[in-house]
């Protein structure tokens, strides 16, 4: 479905939740990286710890965010990314 959703609407930043109903974030940002390598892929997180970082870096993501953190952290997050700037 996620990779269908980015085929559809072709966009630059997906932000991706770990926890969904059908299939997990990190499974869900592996496909969508597999599919589509340039798309630049944000995860978000209540449980952005050590484990669920590296998960979410080798599927492709450049970062994970706390949504606690998100309001501070995203619009940095998303510039960085699209610019190419290490995160």
């Amino acid at each position: 479905m996620q990779s269908q959703l980015v085929e559809q609407l072709r966009p630059s930043v997906v932000l991706m939740d770990i926890n969904m109903p059908e299939m997990n974030g990190v499974e869900a940002t592996r496909q969508i990286k597999l599919r589509y390598p340039e798309r630049i892929v944000i995860g978000l997180s209540v449980n952005a710890n050590a484990e669920n970082q590296q998960s979410m870096k080798e599927a492709g993501a450049v970062q994970l965010i706390p949504k606690e953190a998100a309001l501070e952290l995203l619009y940095d997050a998303v510039q960085d990314a699209v610019n190419g700037r290490e995160i």
